[in-house]
């Protein structure tokens, strides 16, 4: 323990020693025991690898796990292309030349420099040798003040990184901030990558510490990375995509909504209507709450139905099945394009004693759903052969389950991928050759968590297990879609409303509008506590949620066009800056909140509450509407010009904040439920003719993997628009495919504000006469005919009980022409004359005339932060709205006169100016009032909740000015001889990685009382204490002194023993602080879902993982989060944790807490067995008080034991959860736990009491009491209220 920390001396690179150059590859030698390659792949890629001498180059790296290995690239060196590559020197440096770009290798020092050809300015810079120690390799590149930074794989709430560091590490911390899926892949807008081509954990730091330089490390002692330079975006990323492959286009069914749960392992119960844990089944009109098989035996009187993957409407168990569900998805026309029917976790498929009769359950269903339109995926277990060690229930064989039961999607979740880096690509790899080859051919299908590089050549991604219901959990999603397909993979989703909380119809419409605008889209149903899809909510919430999901499948042709230009590095998901580069504002964090969907659709999701009513109606602020472009409200017609940040757009709970770009042409379809429905004889073009523009649709068979060899067609719109003449040109398909439909009617959808006058249509040059209909019935019945619809409804379906039914919402009219069935080679062309499109003015266009100045801006209180600052000024009378200027950037539409502007640096300055908007003038910009935002050196400090101890401080210097971090205020207090040592206690509020503290002695009074000397103890709940074994020691001064801790720890509670200070008369302080590990996540004690809560989802997820332990799947990065007292396993303490923070008690509990006491007492009815003989286990409480969880944990396999049946539990403790279990751990060891916890609100348990029995029949002779004395005493305590534990158990 120091105040500086403990450091090492890294190995810098010296200089070149000699090099030489062989074809393609280029060897060096450094001057201290260092060796180098350079391999040249392409004109604009180069690998550097760096190696101890001694050490061979290896074409591939280490994986993290021996028996899973994986590749991140898809080629060698080897399988490269020739070309020429010169080697030139001179006294300063080596040059590696292409045809595009030079690499400077510096003689002195070995540092690298990268140069586009002609160009004087490198695009990459080593600022220092590069640094190598077993603690991590670094690069440091430089930084230049216009460099932005993308990548890293999915950096939850982040996609733009410059000012940042991030991890690229497997954190499974799947909120924002945290990391789901790494990827060890950057990218600059200096026009340069770098893919670090290993499998170990990294760091980079984008400008943070350093606003100069780039810094990315990896733990690991050798240097190997790829270099590609490009001038776009997507050619960079298109580098990548040619090292690593490119991103699996998914089949096209994945466009519609998937459903996902579990039929085939939990009973149902009925309750009372309404029951807080019930569910309401319309087909039986009854409710129902589930029951996990290890719990059946508590509910007694009931009838338990068990549920099944099949079944039909007379069946008793039909509320309960699969089939069930896709038949309510119908029932409330709801598209369903898929369905995944197991967990993972113990589910399985079938019921049936064998692996080969399940496999025929599962079959019997994917047939039954594929008659419907729907395609049929499972979970992954941990092995996807047989293994006739596990029940018929558990084991799995994906070759059939494929090629016999039809099975075409996979989820790999983490109990399949969850360690992640080699391990997570290795099983998405191996699960997609399985599919593939056991398909014939069919396109796989995966959705993955914890990938890598690489990793988008196998599976689409999903963002992880979290709370929706909450604005928070839209907001931060945003940003993590476009981060995602900024680091190469374009395919990303998340459960629709959160696979836990929810309960929110406003949120959960605002969820499904604005995935519309993505590529798959999922609910995770079963796992929380209300129900997930979009008809659980009432009739508009309902009504509302088609209206989308139809819309979603009306775009399959144009979303499925996107998907194959993500191949050429265009995401699905774009950033603003990939189709408007020229504009800096679009690679900022100002933009963190819209994308565009593809060329035409800039999608701006309503993420927060401005000024929402009841219903859910609210305004969007904060939407940047790009330069050089004029935007069309979708829903409207409504025009706008670019160039400023839009406020206060109007978003009716039905309306997503949508803008088309003019010139759009949008590729459509009929609406559809499923792909067996979706028409694709029928095409139809919705354009918003502006210049000339156009559009390549790209189809294939939208299910094998026959696009890889080239089976796609593409057919070619142009639209051009000049003086009132519209010419559109469809031309003839190019290319083809396996079913391709050669005959199909096109329809035009031409975007007007007033009727044209003059309409011709030909294919292959030939005129075709078209008549003219009266109506849209008329229309649709037609062959070669146009309808101008005038007024056209977006309002198609809301229902008879909807708030909707009836309304109207119309759009700009619109100039409807449609052709009869013809040839896709044909060439046809449209010409229009009288195009108009000349929206009324919007609320926001400019005045002419300019008088005055705008009123004087001043600062809000507390209006200046890290990252925000907050302005006010005067309301000016009459005025319309305001409009600000923010440096060079205009903000419009402005309605009350406070501006907040957030997403800034810290420590930088900006300049505003106002002007007010009246009827007939605007005021000119007023005076400028330059601002600048906080500084961030304390960014990671933990803020404290309370603090208390043997010190209270003087009247005006109390112990409470330590912590307020208030510069005018310190602590002070006159000692005792006794009063040391004396103790200082923080409670942090939740649970923090600490790292650092810091303490500041008194700015006033000299010297007097500055800690010296004191020992720190650490807690996660207050009871259980860790004191550290160094001392901590501190100098004599007033100044800021930092004490770095040796190793990070975990802690809610910090505890100061104070021994000495400076004169041992006083103590004081001006600050004390307590410091994060940055880019940590603060834990709420029981928070296993990480949301920053602790509530009934944290509950379910108990009863879900309660007994298990290290090694098993989810357990490592994820759910040890939550094992709190760090035994390796969680048991009733960490449940506890959770379920005693929670009011769903009795309430009788009086609050006070009584001393622990009692003693838990293992018994047998019988004192000897034979093998094969039953006999049963009771365990009983005796004396018990103030006992508010239970834990007992009974290996059964290494005890050659059996259980016959589930463990019974006392059922009469109204006011205790049961999480007990039996449990098949992953090593195949077999344990019984048991595990009873209060809630905060029940009273404990007193007296004596049977708590469970087990019933067991024995696999050896055994002699019980023998048995029962073997059993290890610490895994057998209690609990009381205050967290303290009992352990120990009574043997007879």
């Amino acid at each position: 323990m120091n105040q500086q920390g403990k450091s090492f001396v890294p190995n810098y690179l010296a200089g070149i020693q000699e090099l030489s150059i062989k074809n393609k590859t280029i060897d060096i030698k450094y001057k201290n025991a260092y060796r180098g390659r350079i391999q040249v792949w392409t004109p604009t890629i180069f690998r550097l690898q760096v190696e101890k001498e001694g050490h061979d180059f290896a074409d591939r790296p280490e994986p993290s796990q021996a028996d899973k290995p994986a590749h991140i690239l898809i080629k060698d060196f080897t399988d490269t292309e020739d070309f020429e590559v010169k080697l030139k020197e001179s006294d300063q440096d080596y040059q590696v030349l292409t045809s595009a770009y030079t690499a400077s290798l510096d003689k002195n020092q070995g540092t690298l420099k990268v140069y586009q050809k002609g160009a004087s300015r490198p695009i990459i810079e080593e600022l220092h040798p590069l640094s190598l120690s077993p603690q991590g390799t670094s690069q440091t590149l430089k930084a230049n003040e216009d460099s932005y930074y993308f990548g890293g794989g999915i950096q939850n709430g982040r996609f733009s990184h410059k000012g940042q560091t991030i991890k690229i590490v497997n954190e499974n911390n799947w909120v924002d901030g945290g990391v789901a899926s790494p990827n060890p892949f950057y990218w600059t807008t200096d026009g340069y990558g770098v893919l670090r081509h290993t499998f170990k954990p990294g760091h980079y730091d984008f400008a943070s510490s350093d606003q100069n330089q780039v810094v990315a490390s990896h733990q690991e002692d050798r240097f190997d990375a790829f270099y590609i330079m490009g001038e776009r975006p997507q050619d960079i990323l298109k580098g990548y995509f040619d090292l690593t492959g490119a991103p699996i286009v998914l089949p096209a069914y994945s466009l519609y909504e998937g459903h996902l749960n579990a039929y085939n392992r939990d009973f149902w119960v009925e309750v009372a209507p309404n029951h807080p844990d019930g569910i309401y089944f319309a087909e039986v009109d009854k409710w129902y709450r589930e029951v996990h098989p290890d719990q059946v035996s508590q509910v007694k009187g009931k009838v338990k139905i068990k549920e099944s993957l099949s079944g039909q409407p007379k069946d008793k168990n039909y509320p309960f099945t699969a089939s069930a569900l896709v038949n309510r998805y119908r029932r409330h026309d709801m598209p369903l394009g898929w369905i995944l029917v197991n967990d993972g976790y113990g589910a399985g498929y079938g019921q049936e004693d064998s692996l080969e009769g399940n496999i025929k359950n599962l079959e019997e269903f994917t047939k039954e759903a594929e008659g419907k339109g729907i395609v049929t995926g499972l979970w992954t277990e941990s092995e996807l052969t047989p293994d006739e060690s596990l029940t018929a229930l558990l084991q799995r064989d994906l070759v059939k389950e494929v090629n016999q039961a039809s099975v075409r999607i996979l989820k790999t979740d983490v109990a399949w991928v969850g360690p992640g880096y080699s391990f997570g690509l290795h099983g998405t790899q191996e699960a997609g050759d399985m599919m593939e080859r056991a398909s014939g051919g069919s396109r796989r299908f995966i959705i993955s968590l914890d990938g890598w590089a690489g990793s988008q050549r196998n599976a689409g991604f999903w963002t992880g297990d979290q709370n929706g219901g909450e604005w928070e959990y839209i907001r931060f999603h945003i940003p993590t879609y476009i981060g995602t397909g900024l680091s190469g993979n374009p395919n990303i989703c998340s459960d629709m409303d959160g696979i836990f909380g929810g309960g929110n119809p406003i949120i959960n419409i605002r969820d499904y509008q604005w995935k519309t605008f993505t590529g798959m889209q999922l609910n995770m149903d079963g796992w929380g506590a209300n129900p997930k899809g979009p008809f659980v909510f009432d009739q508009t919430t309902s009504d509302l949620n088609r209206t989308y999901l139809k819309l979603k499948s009306q775009l399959i042709p144009y979303a499925y066009t996107l998907m194959h230009q993500a191949l050429e590095g265009d995401p699905i998901v774009r950033a603003m800056f990939i189709d408007f580069p020229k504009e800096e504002v679009n690679y900022s964090q100002a933009v963190n909140y819209q994308f565009m969907f593809g060329d035409n659709f800039l999608v701006a999701p309503v993420y927060e509450d401005v000024k929402m009513d009841q219903e859910g109606n609210d305004v969007r602020n904060h939407i940047y509407l790009p330069e050089g472009e004029k935007w069309i409200d979708y829903f409207t017609g409504q025009v706008y010009d670019g160039g400023y940040f839009l406020h206060n757009f109007e978003a009716p709970i039905w309306k997503l904040p949508l803008f088309v770009r003019a010139g759009a042409i949008i590729p459509m379809a009929k609406p559809s439920n499923n792909m067996k429905e979706f028409d694709p004889s029928y095409r139809i073009f919705e354009i918003y003719p502006f210049g000339q523009t156009s559009f390549c649709l790209i189809e294939d068979d939208g299910y094998s993997t026959d696009y890889q060899a080239g089976q796609i067609a593409k057919t070619d719109l142009t639209c051009w628009e000049k003086e009132g003449q519209v010419t559109v040109e469809l031309g003839p398909c190019q290319g083809s495919f396996q079913g391709q439909v050669e005959k199909k009617v096109n329809q035009f959808n031409l975007n007007v504000t007033e009727r044209p006058n003059v309409l011709q249509l030909s294919i292959d040059g030939v005129q075709q006469d078209l008549l003219e209909v009266s109506s849209l019935e008329d229309f649709e019945k037609a062959s070669f005919a146009f309808y101008y619809d005038p007024c056209p409804n977006l309002n198609h379906y809301s229902s008879q009980d909807g708030d909707f039914y009836g309304e109207k919402w119309i759009k700009n009219p619109v100039l409807r022409i449609k052709t009869g069935p013809l040839s896709i080679r044909s060439r046809v062309k449209l010409q229009v004359n009288g195009f108009v499109y000349d929206y009324p003015a919007s609320a926001i266009d400019q005045v002419d005339e300019v008088s005055g100045i705008g009123p004087d801006l001043a600062l809000a209180e507390d209006g200046v932060k890290t990252n925000s600052l907050t302005l006010t000024w005067e309301d000016q009378a009459g005025a319309l709205r305001y409009d600000l200027l923010v440096d060079d950037q205009v903000h419009l539409n402005i309605q009350e006169p406070i501006f907040i502007q957030a997403n800034l640096q810290a420590e930088t300055s900006y300049s505003f100016r106002v002007r007010a908007v009246f009827k007939d003038h605007m005021t000119d910009w007023s005076n400028p009032k330059t601002l600048t935002t906080a500084e961030d050196d304390f960014s990671w400090t933990v803020s404290v909740q309370e603090i208390k101890g043997d010190f209270k401080g003087k009247v005006n210097q109390p112990l409470v000015s330590l912590v307020d971090g208030k510069p005018g205020t310190y602590f002070l207090e006159p000692l005792d001889q006794e009063d040391l040592p004396g103790q200082i206690q923080l409670d942090l509020g939740r649970v923090y990685t600490i790292d650092r503290l810091a303490y500041q002695g008194p700015r006033h009074g000299g010297l007097r009382g500055v800690i010296r000397q004191f020992d720190l103890a650490y807690s996660i709940d207050g009871v259980n204490w860790h004191t550290l074994e160094d001392r901590i020691s501190l100098e004599e001064t007033s100044a800021l002194q930092v004490i770095e801790l040796d190793q990070a720890v975990q802690a809610n509670f910090l505890a100061l023993k104070v021994l000495e200070t400076s004169d041992n008369e006083f103590i004081a302080g001006s600050g004390l602080y307590v410091f994060q590990v940055p880019h940590t996540k603060a834990l709420l004690a029981g928070d296993v879902t990480g949301d920053g809560r602790v509530d009934d989802s944290d509950i379910r997820s108990f009863k879900n993982y309660a007994g298990l332990r290290r090694g098993d799947s989810d357990f490592e990065g994820y759910i040890e989060v939550a094992d709190l007292n760090h035994n390796g396993y969680i048991d009733a303490y960490d449940v506890y944790l959770a379920s005693g923070q929670i009011n769903k008690g009795s309430g009788q509990n009086s609050g006070q807490i009584q001393d622990l006491a009692g003693k838990l007492r293992l018994s047998s009815d019988k004192d000897q067995v034979s093998s094969g003989e039953t006999f049963t286990l009771s365990l009983k409480g005796k004396d018990l008080k103030g006992v508010h969880a239970v834990n007992g944990r009974l290996p059964l396999s290494s005890n050659q034991v059996t259980p016959l049946a589930s463990m019974e539990t006392n059922t009469n403790f109204r006011d205790t959860e049961n999480f007990s279990r039996i449990r098949q751990h992953k090593s195949g060891d077999q344990v019984a736990y048991l595990i009873l916890a209060n809630y905060k609100d029940s009273p404990g348990l007193q007296g004596n009491h049977f708590l469970a029995s087990l019933c067991l029949q024995a696999q050896a002779d055994l002699d019980l009491d023998k048995l029962i004395a073997r059993l290890d005493g610490t895994d057998f305590f209690l609990v009381g209220k205050d967290k303290k534990v009992k352990q120990g158990l009574t043997r007879p």
